[in-house]
């Protein structure tokens, strides 16, 4: 299933998705360089695709992620740490 994230609506995170939504970014901040497909971190989270999709796409345009080739990260995954 093909998705795109410019397509969904971010105005507001639901309630109900707020306690998901800090799971999702504690598990990041636990392993700083995971990256998921939108399909592996529906399936990591066990949520609906398109309510994953909403809730990353929320992340990325808050900064807490970044989604590169439809790969979502921390903003600093990427970088080598000595």
């Amino acid at each position: 299933m093909s998705v795109h994230l410019d397509t969904l609506t971010f105005a507001s995170v639901p309630q109900q998705d707020q306690m998901l939504r800090d799971r999702i970014r504690a598990e990041y901040h636990e392993m700083p360089g995971m990256k998921l497909t939108l399909s592996q971190a529906a399936k990591l989270f066990n949520v609906e695709t398109l309510r994953c999709a909403r809730l990353l796409a929320n992340l990325v345009q808050d900064g807490t992620l970044s989604s590169k080739g439809g790969i979502f990260a921390l903003p600093d995954a990427g970088r080598q740490r000595l």
